[in-house]
């Protein structure tokens, strides 16, 4: 019995290849394959998974609650507006 091919060209993608491709860019990410698209971005010298990663992050400290709401307002802040956290002076 034969099938349809389901590409068109050398290098098409089947059509519910891309439907699942296009819902796992906005899928939150895990941790591990978060780590893992920085790292593979940062030896690459580009920022292909920026968004990926920029969602997954503000995902995460949003999940933190107090604990990540300093990190949150800093990376949703133009770069220079936030001001640093006060260091303590030893006594």
């Amino acid at each position: 019995m034969a099938t349809t091919p389901t590409t068109t060209g050398a290098h098409a993608t089947p059509a519910h290849d891309v439907d699942h491709t296009a819902k796992k860019a906005t899928d939150p990410v895990s941790r591990d394959l978060m780590l893992l698209l920085l790292v593979t971005d940062w030896l690459h010298g580009d920022k292909h998974h920026y968004d990926m990663i920029r969602k997954a992050v503000i995902k995460l400290l949003t999940d933190a609650g107090a604990d990540g709401a300093e990190a949150l307002a800093r990376l949703e802040a133009p770069v220079g507006l936030v001001t640093p956290a006060p260091v303590a002076k030893a006594a």
